[in-house]
């Protein structure tokens, strides 16, 4: 039969633990609102790229018409991770304007 000190200590341990899982997931919500901004930044800098390239002077229609799409695709992944995002997670603050 354990001793009173040993169950105390058996306790003490047992919420050390339970407070260092309490903080390992507080640190994974930090971590992955984070994630959501950044991948919402990277679609708006791959959108930005493809805009940028339509502007170009010396190119053909049909690689223009490409930039185009490829700008409207990055767009639209954009809208649909942001909605997603904000929809899911009260703490995320959208990047996007």
């Amino acid at each position: 039969m354990p001793t009173p000190i040993i169950a105390s200590g058996l306790t003490h341990y047992s919420d050390f633990n339970l407070n260092a899982q309490k903080n390992r997931w507080h640190e994974e919500v930090v971590l992955v609102v984070y994630e959501m901004q950044w991948t919402v930044r990277y679609f708006i800098h791959h959108r930005e790229e493809w805009a940028q390239a339509t502007q170009m002077e010396d190119i053909n229609l049909g690689l223009r018409a490409y930039t185009y799409w490829q700008s409207t695709m990055w767009y639209k992944y954009v809208v649909i991770a942001d909605h997603a995002f904000k929809n899911r997670n009260n703490l995320y603050l959208s990047p996007f304007i």
